[in-house]
């Protein structure tokens, strides 16, 4: 958690927002997609499925899959935060 804080607070912090399909649902290689692109600026932080409100419109099953794919996606160039 000490770590976790001291990245937290070293820089700016991605708020990527969550893409969505025609028909609503979570569409992962968009995502993945903006998720890889914004890794390669330097970020302290991503905070996944929630830092721009759209976790109002997720079941479970898309929640969990926001997360997967921002930590498959960013690797090790940042820490994600989920809400």
């Amino acid at each position: 958690p000490d770590e976790l804080k001291m990245r937290v607070g070293s820089g700016l912090l991605s708020f990527p927002v969550t893409d969505f399909a025609p028909d609503c649902s979570f569409d992962a290689r968009s995502y993945r997609a903006r998720v890889e692109w914004m890794a390669s600026f330097p970020a302290a932080a991503l905070f996944a499925a929630g830092g721009t409100g759209e976790m109002f419109s997720l079941g479970w099953t898309e929640y969990a899959s926001v997360i997967e794919m921002a930590v498959a996606a960013i690797g090790k160039a940042a820490p994600v935060i989920a809400g």
